[in-house]
């Protein structure tokens, strides 16, 4: 959220990386200067949310809670418990 053109530079970096654009005399033999495009396109996706890590621990949690119905009670406490954390780390830097 507080880096929004990220999306931007990493989609400039790919069209460079698909160009064959990064070359870097300096490396090894046989070692890559930058990600692989499957990497980079499932990257891209990620930034593509204006709050990914959010979105990510959202679904993960909505799965979760999915496929354990009997544990309702302690991932409720849990998330909670989560939440109270994380608002005392806000009111006590």
């Amino acid at each position: 959220m507080k880096t929004p053109a990220i999306q931007n530079d990493f989609s400039y970096y790919r069209r460079i990386v698909s160009r064959g654009g990064l070359i870097n005399a300096d490396l090894p033999p046989g070692e890559e200067p930058h990600i692989g495009a499957e990497v980079a396109n499932r990257m891209s996706l990620f930034y593509a949310q204006a709050t990914p890590m959010l979105k990510v621990l959202s679904e993960a949690t909505s799965q979760f809670v999915n496929d354990n119905q009997q544990d309702l009670e302690n991932t409720t406490e849990t998330l909670s418990t989560m939440a109270k954390v994380c608002l005392r780390m806000l009111e006590n830097p």
